[in-house]
């Protein structure tokens, strides 16, 4: 079973957000420590919520850049879907309905209509956003649109401008 496409992450972007993540928590430390020293205890709750939340991305995004995680993989029978919490999604294309394609300067979004989808839209979400790597998006559209219609998938294009 070959891969058709492997979509990967942008390790900037990604390394921008586990950094920017680790100086909001160290910033949000020292408030926290702040407000200790001065008896608000309010501030020092929704301080230490404002760190739990920003470990927890950083960690999400550290772990994506440092594994190599892909954002999805195009095989021979299936859809697999890194980017959804949890556990990868694996999709069967004889199983989708529709597939919408949606383009900005900055992302390529695709959305997948299928029976196995269990969110209650009924659509499974899969977001390239590749900030600094958006001159490479047109080649990794015209590839998901080879491989999705080379399956006799009806995709729906959409461009936002």
């Amino acid at each position: 079973m070959s891969d058709y496409v492997v979509i990967e992450e942008d390790r900037v972007k990604l390394a921008l957000y586990t950094a920017g993540n680790l100086i909001l928590t160290l910033v949000l430390m020292f408030i926290c420590a702040e407000f200790m020293n001065r008896i608000f205890y309010l501030g020092v709750f929704l301080g230490a919520t404002g760190i739990w939340f920003s470990v927890k991305y950083m960690f999400r995004y550290g772990k994506k850049l440092f594994a190599g995680t892909p954002v999805c993989e195009f095989k021979k029978k299936e859809l697999v879907i890194h980017s959804l919490p949890g556990n990868a999604v694996t999709m069967q294309y004889s199983k989708i309905k529709e597939v919408k394609v949606l383009r900005d300067w900055k992302s390529v979004k695709i959305f997948i209509a299928s029976s196995e989808v269990k969110h209650p839209s009924g659509w499974n979400y899969v977001g390239v956003i590749w900030p600094f790597r958006r001159n490479e998006l047109d080649k990794l559209e015209a590839e998901v649109m080879q491989v999705l219609s080379a399956h006799r998938l009806k995709v729906e294009k959409v461009e936002k401008k």
